[in-house]
């Protein structure tokens, strides 16, 4: 090849390529890190049954209405609205506190609660790969008594 033809050699080109795209990657930062937890997740299903529903048919004594996580920052509240079966009679329990986010899992440290304040004794949750989904087991005595999924909400 002559010098000064303006044209380059193949494999310079491909250098050139491979030297461009590995400085986007660079400049981009990790691009398999997990999405971030913040906003808010609804309760969509507790032990596999949709909402509203009886998470311990037919004994249980109340039907879950409603629910949701919300996160922001390290902090993390969970509320959840339940109705007495055979009755009018609905109540919430709420839970407070801190988060930690390792890969997929998320563990948590209660700080406090509000409405009935029973601690839901959570158990690390599972965040789904794309970041839309929380998964996390509780209960009133045990950890797993109720397996429940969060979906993010985009509107809230």
């Amino acid at each position: 090849m002559r010098q000064g033809s303006g044209v380059r050699p193949v494999h310079s080109i491909c250098r050139c390529i491979a030297v461009a795209s590995f400085s986007l990657v660079i400049s981009c930062g990790d691009l398999t890190a997990p999405y971030a937890l913040q906003g808010t997740y609804l309760l969509v299903e507790e032990n596999g049954r949709a909402l509203p529903a009886d998470p311990f048919p037919p004994d249980g004594c109340c039907v879950t209405l409603s629910g949701y996580f919300a996160f922001t920052g390290t902090a993390y509240l969970l509320r959840t609205i339940y109705q007495e079966k055979g009755s009018e009679f609905a109540f919430f329990n709420a839970e407070h506190g801190s988060f930690v986010r390792t890969d997929n899992t998320v563990t948590f440290t209660r700080a406090g609660g509000g409405g009935l304040s029973v601690p839901y004794r959570l158990s690390p949750a599972t965040v789904s790969d794309d970041g839309t989904t929380v998964t996390v087991t509780f209960g009133d005595e045990t950890a797993d008594n109720i397996r429940a999924r969060f979906q993010r909400c985009a509107s809230c």
